[in-house]
C-alpha cells in the first residue's frame, strides 16, 4: 500500500505500507500561524506519532524533509527513504542553451511563508540605490492585499511585473527572460521552482535555509526575513561575485516504482 497523503493508515495492515510525506508544515510551527492553527498542528503531530507504527517506510523527496521527520517524530533514520520525483518538460532543457535576458524571476503564488513581502521591500531598496532590474512575479489576483502592494510599487516606479497565474509555456518564457531566480521562501518540501530554474539555465539566489541546500548549491544566499540581506545578495550578483548554481538531486521516480513493485512481489 502506498499512502500519498502524509499520514499512515489508522490501522495496521498486513502488507508492506509506504507513506509518502512532503508537507513539513504539518510538523513545524510557523511564525505566521494563529494560536488555533498551532494547536491544530500540535494535535496532528500527536496523530503522526501514534500512526507512525502503521507504516513500514516513509518516502520523502529531500534530506531536509527526512531530517524533519527524524527530529519532530523521533523517527528511525532507517525507516526514511529518499526518492525525489518530478516531471519537467523538454522545453526547459532547450531554454538552458538559449540566450537569457537580464531580469529576475520568482515563480510562486503568494503566501505568508513564501517571502514575497521581503522581496518586494528589497526591490524598493535596490531601486533607491539606482539598481533597476525587472522582477517578474506570478501572483493570483485573489491575494488582493499583496497585489495592491505590487501596484503601489509599480506606481512608484519600481520595476516589478506581476503576470498573475499563467500557463507553464509562459513560465518557461519568463525563465528565458531572466538570468536568476530569486527564491525567498521560508520553507519548502521540495522547491520545484529551484529545479525548474536551474534546468532552464537560470542561476539561483535563495534563502540560506536547509531546504535549499538539500536541493542545490545556490549562486548566493540571503536571510529571507531581511529585505536588506536580499538586496545585498542581488548587488553581489550584479557585481559578478557568485558561483554557478548546481542541482544536487535528480528524478528517481523509476527507482521508487521499482521499490514498490519488488515489495509487492
Amino acid at each position: 500500500m502506498l499512502c500519498f497523503g502524509n499520514i499512515p493508515p489508522p490501522i495496521r495492515i498486513r502488507i508492506p505500507v509506504y507513506t509518502y510525506f512532503h508537507n513539513i508544515n504539518l510538523l513545524t510551527l510557523s511564525e505566521f500561524h494563529s494560536p488555533l492553527s498551532k494547536l491544530k498542528g500540535w494535535l496532528k503531530r500527536q496523530v503522526f506519532r501514534y500512526y507512525k507504527q502503521h507504516t513500514d517506510l516513509w518516502i520523502v523527496q529531500t534530506t531536509n524533509t527526512a531530517q524533519e521527520l527524524v527530529t519532530h517524530l523521533k523517527e528511525n533514520e532507517n525507516r526514511v527513504k529518499l526518492y525525489p520525483f518530478f516531471e519537467l518538460p523538454d522545453r526547459l532543457n532547450c531554454v538552458k542553451s538559449e540566450v537569457h535576458g537580464d531580469d529576475y524571476v520568482f515563480i510562486s503564488d503568494f503566501t505568508g511563508a513564501k517571502g514575497h513581502d521581503e522581496l518586494l521591500a528589497a526591490w524598493r531598496l535596490l531601486a533607491a540605490e539606482g539598481i533597476r532590474k525587472t522582477l517578474h512575479l506570478t501572483i493570483n489576483s485573489r491575494h488582493t492585499a499583496f497585489v495592491a502592494q505590487v501596484k503601489a510599487a509599480v506606481a512608484d516606479g519600481i520595476p516589478v511585473v506581476d503576470h498573475g497565474i499563467i500557463p507553464f509555456n509562459e513560465v518557461i518564457e519568463l525563465y528565458k527572460k531572466s538570468k536568476a531566480l530569486i527564491f525567498p521562501s521560508h520553507n519548502e518540501s521540495l522547491g520545484l521552482g529551484i529545479i525548474e530554474a536551474i534546468t532552464a539555465g537560470c542561476q539561483v539566489i535563495s534563502s540560506d535555509l536547509p531546504f535549499v541546500h538539500a536541493v542545490c548549491r545556490p549562486s548566493l544566499t540571503f536571510d529571507p526575513y531581511d529585505a536588506m540581506s536580499i538586496a545585498n545578495a542581488v548587488k553581489q550578483f550584479e557585481a559578478g561575485h557568485y558561483r554557478p548554481s548546481e542541482l544536487l538531486i535528480g528524478n528517481r521516480i523509476n527507482e521508487f516504482v521499482d521499490l514498490i513493485c519488488q515489495k509487492g512481489e
